[in-house]
């Protein structure tokens, strides 16, 4: 009776080892980034950097603001999630000469092609920002890209959080404001203001179903149609660059 006293408390204090000693698995197999906005990423495939981008020459105020652009994959995902991941670190240059990181900001990247980087004025005050592809959009004549825009008083990028829903982005000069082009069973000309972290569009020129509807919005969203002319075939594919009046 002894014997299998001792031996049903070795055997406790074996099983009771066993569960205090485990350890979680280790938090070290991604960086900080892939645990804040990827936790469908499987943890034990590492963080694969696709594409690297880095300049100091354009972006915001030139050679005392950087930025660099990594399109990583963060291990295996779910279908229903994004391939890939662009992680976007800004910097700015201190009174010593060395840069500082100000922030780091990280996008879910649905690209199939090249990520291909571009420094242009948005915002026409004559400092540039950035867009990337970003997207891949059902005509191929749709380019989708993600806009950062510089923010001069803040010193940091701010994320246009709906770029994408605006493809083939431009900054029109005439109009002081942001212009796209959407193609489709017709097209359709955008033009819309940035305002916080969001774009609003103001006015469309539509090509369509053998007519032409120049539509405007009020701040609440409320549609005025100013007028709809029938067009030509010719004229499907015409790019505008004012509604009011009609100018391309």
């Amino acid at each position: 009776m002894r014997s299998f006293v001792l031996a049903f408390l070795f055997f406790n204090v074996v099983s009771c080892s066993d569960g205090s000693d485990a350890q979680p698995s280790s938090s070290k197999a991604f960086p900080k980034t892939a645990s804040l906005t990827n936790p469908d990423a499987s943890p034990s495939a590492p963080r694969k950097i696709l594409e690297f981008y880095s300049d100091e020459s354009h972006i915001g105020r030139p050679g005392r603001n950087k930025i660099e652009i990594e399109i990583v994959r963060l291990g295996d995902l779910r279908p229903h999630r994004a391939d890939n991941f662009a992680i976007i670190r800004f910097y700015s240059l201190t009174s010593e000469k060395k840069w500082e990181m100000k922030q780091t900001i990280e996008i879910e990247n649905y690209a199939l092609a090249k990520a291909d980087p571009q420094f242009l004025d948005f915002t026409g005050d004559d400092l540039k920002d950035v867009t990337f592809i970003s997207g891949t959009a059902a005509r191929g004549s749709n380019e989708v890209r993600t806009l950062l825009i510089y923010d001069n008083k803040e010193d940091k990028l701010i994320h246009i959080e709906n770029s994408e829903e605006y493809p083939n982005i431009e900054y029109n000069k005439k109009l002081k404001c942001i212009d796209s082009w959407r193609v489709y069973g017709g097209t359709a000309t955008d033009f819309a203001r940035i305002e916080g972290s969001r774009i609003k569009t103001f006015a469309t020129v539509e090509n369509f179903g053998g007519y032409r509807t120049v539509t405007t919005f009020d701040g609440e969203g409320r549609e005025r149609v100013l007028r709809r002319d029938k067009i030509s075939d010719d004229d499907l594919y015409t790019r505008y660059r004012n509604f009011n009046p009609l100018e391309y």
